[in-house]
């Protein structure tokens, strides 16, 4: 468990605690309605669950490669997102007002890809990563990661080193 075991138990327990927290308030309906009680335990349940998924992926590691830890943690970061999709999408054709739910919430794609591309950076293939970022051309511009894609591409462009008059021939047929 490390240097230091019973610190290292008690971060992982104030973790947990964090996250439990939440779904006991829920489950004993002790915030009655009360939306700033309810909004601030979500939020610390949503905190303690990123520090378990972190050390869970950095646990990971050791035993899988990095790349699929990462991959893994990804996963498990946009599946409750395209769960909500999913029902919003089956939910569509029998509520009236859902078809525009469905379509306003499917953004994840679009994070999913720049993710995909940073993972690429991480990994030191700033071509590759330059695969997912140029796929994000031509999207929604009011999305978040369609902007930072846009940052991106010129920020991989400049670790591959490549001249900066060469960038108009290659980023025409991407973009």
């Amino acid at each position: 468990m490390g240097r230091y075991p019973l610190r290292n138990l008690i971060y992982v327990a104030s973790a947990s605690l964090l996250a439990l927290q939440w779904l006991i308030l829920r489950a004993s309906h002790l915030a009655n309605g009360n939306p700033l009680l309810e909004a601030g335990a979500a939020g610390a349940a949503i905190f303690g669950a990123a520090f378990l998924l972190s050390w869970a992926a950095e646990a990971a590691e050791t035993d899988i490669p990095r790349a699929l830890a990462v991959a893994f943690l990804a996963l498990i970061a946009v599946l409750p997102e395209y769960a909500v999709d999913m029902y919003f999408a089956w939910q569509a054709p029998h509520r009236e007002g859902y078809t525009a739910f469905a379509t306003a919430n499917m953004t994840g794609g679009n994070r999913l890809l720049l993710g995909v591309g940073w993972a690429d950076a991480a990994q030191g293939d700033y071509k590759g990563a330059l695969v997912p970022w140029t796929e994000l051309h031509g999207r929604n511009l009011l999305d978040s990661a369609v902007q930072e894609a846009y940052l991106a591409v010129p920020y991989a462009f400049g670790k591959l080193r490549a001249m900066a008059s060469s960038w108009p021939a290659v980023m025409k047929p991407l973009w």
